[in-house]
């Protein structure tokens, strides 16, 4: 199982109010789940930590996910590609000690943001 997110302070929260309809927010929250717009730092955090496993999240195409990992560190579309991650809240009980709470990334999403003069081409 994986450990905790970072820090907050390196991750900034996707805001939930953007979404369309009070119906995603409320669906999130209830089943503990969490979306985030990650940052370059808190990306490399994660990465470093092994949260960002580029074989868990896609099996057939890995080297699609590294690529775009690293774009996305590299800051290789100006600060246009961006990193969401969905985690789930989960109770960790270790022997001898209370069960602890902690934050299990569960899935991933990059996009970028696309000129419309691009988007007719």
């Amino acid at each position: 199982m994986m450990a905790s997110t970072p820090p907050t302070t390196l991750i900034k929260p996707t805001n939930l109010q953007q979404w369309p309809t009070d119906i995603l927010p409320a669906i999130l929250q209830s089943h503990g789940l969490q979306c985030q717009d990650q940052t370059r730092a808190s990306a490399q955090h994660l990465q470093s930590k092994g949260h960002l496993n580029a074989e868990e999240f896609i099996e057939t195409s890995p080297d699609i996910e590294r690529t775009l990992m690293e774009a996305f560190i590299e800051d290789d579309y100006e600060g246009k590609l961006h990193l969401t991650t969905m985690s789930m809240t989960t109770c960790k009980s270790n022997p001898g000690n209370d069960s602890a709470q902690e934050d299990e990334i569960i899935g991933m999403a990059f996009w970028r943001e696309v000129p419309s003069g691009e988007m007719n081409e």
